[in-house]
């Protein structure tokens, strides 16, 4: 887990016009019953200051985070 969103939010304004590509990796928070909620968090919270995100389904330190890797599950997933 990373300090969260917000603070990761807050780093990125923080930065306001410095060069250089932004990249967010969103996943899912270890103690979350709802990853698809965590997805959706970290991209609403995160995209707009990014110039590229990453949705990771492949963490090998997160229990049942491979599920999603499925192609029905990814889609609903990046339906969000």
């Amino acid at each position: 887990n990373s300090e969260g969103h917000e603070a990761v939010r807050d780093r990125l304004i923080a930065r306001g016009n410095a060069s250089g590509i932004v990249g967010v990796n969103v996943g899912q928070n270890k103690d979350s019953p709802d990853a698809s909620k965590d997805y959706v968090a970290g991209v609403t919270t995160l995209g707009p200051l990014a110039d590229y995100i990453v949705v990771n389904v492949s963490c090998p330190n997160m229990a049942g985070v491979r599920g999603l890797q499925g192609k029905q599950q990814l889609e609903g997933l990046l339906q969000g």
